[in-house]
């Protein structure tokens, strides 16, 4: 009986002290607090004396998009060394940051980049004129979260030589695109923002792994790559644009074909090509590509279909893009293996990220 009443004193008192401790713990906790800092450290400030600065801050509250000129982010001060001198602590851009651990041997592997920067007043607000057209001009959807515009970006190999130059690169939030004002000026602005738009939608849309699997189920594995049409040994429309205007071709799809069939079209026809000629062009072209599932033909060999899903698909998302939803359907709606791959990548583009066609 007295060790039984000496374990129940023991035992009171650990109860006393845990409740004691818990009634410290939650009194403290008012007093708590948080020191990581959740600012958003891509915020661009105003200065209405600097035009550039003034202009990369009106981008950033109407887009929601940080543009940088250099790979440092941000600097914050941490303390002072013994000599007296400030550190700082950077954040840089890293365009090779992914949420996977690279494997080495895939090719996954992260590659170092150089910088050559654009500088000078004028060179930058040129260079913003062209984000700002390109943000005015795609999805928000597809907006990254900041875009670094240089001179010239190098990828460097790990036995630090130069590899290659890129003109432009994107992940899931950074954005890197060089001689933006070269392409403001020599009036291609246009055409590299399509570009660029195609590719960022393909990054996305390759994501959705189980629509991209059904997508290139759909046509025959038998038929890519195989022998679609011969142009004939003979044309009979040889004065009057070939083959552009009789026979399906895959620059038949392109945006503007018609100048292309005036550029060809003999001084002495009696009527120039109109839109007519470059819709019954792409009319045979569908009738050609189309009863087999698809919209382009291969890279390399322009009477062959697609030699891969890979291919098949970039040429898919690039019409999309190119022709509204009754465009499209104008030229291969009678071809119901092209309007059910079209309806899964519509679903997956328009429905799942905003894109508008």
């Amino acid at each position: 009986t007295i060790n039984r009443t000496e374990n129940d004193k023991g035992m009171k008192y650990i109860y006393l002290f845990l409740i004691g401790f818990l009634f410290f713990s939650c009194g403290k906790e008012d007093t708590l607090k948080n020191e990581i800092d959740f600012s958003n450290i891509y915020a661009i400030t105003d200065d209405p004396n600097d035009p550039v600065q003034h202009e990369r801050y009106q981008i950033f509250t109407e887009f929601g998009v940080s543009v940088y000129f250099n790979d440092t982010v941000n600097q914050e001060f941490v303390r002072t060394d013994v000599y007296g001198n400030p550190v700082y602590r950077y954040e840089l851009i890293d365009p090779t940051w992914l949420f996977y651990k690279p494997e080495s041997g895939t090719g996954n592997t992260q590659v170092e980049y150089k910088f050559v920067y654009a500088k000078g007043e004028e060179k930058q607000l040129k260079i913003l004129t062209g984000i700002r057209q390109f943000l005015e001009n795609v999805s928000e959807a597809l907006y990254p979260t900041l875009i670094m515009s240089a001179d010239s970006i190098y990828k460097i190999n790990s036995a630090g030589e130069i590899e290659e130059e890129t003109s432009f690169e994107t992940n899931f939030r950074v954005m890197l695109w060089c001689r933006v004002d070269e392409i403001v000026d020599d009036g291609s602005l246009d055409n590299t923002i399509s570009n660029i738009e195609k590719t960022l939608v393909l990054d996305k849309v390759e994501n959705f792994t189980s629509k991209i699997d059904e997508f290139g189920t759909i046509s025959e594995a038998s038929n890519y790559g195989k022998d679609l049409f011969v142009y004939p040994t003979s044309d009979p429309w040889i004065g009057y644009g070939g083959y552009y205007f009789s026979y399906g071709r895959p620059a038949s799809m392109e945006g503007n074909y018609l100048e292309d069939l005036k550029s060809r079209w003999p001084s002495w026809a009696e009527e120039p090509p109109t839109q007519e000629h470059v819709d019954e062009s792409r009319s045979v072209f569908a009738s050609i590509v189309g009863p087999y599932g698809f919209v382009g033909t291969s890279t390399f060999v322009i009477t062959t279909s697609p030699n891969s899903v890979t291919i098949d698909l970039n040429e898919y998302v690039e019409l999309m893009l190119r022709f509204s939803p009754e465009e499209f359907q104008k030229y291969f709606g009678d071809y119901s293996l092209v309007m059910k791959r079209y309806n899964i990548l519509y679903e997956v583009i328009v429905n799942e990220m905003g894109v508008e066609l």
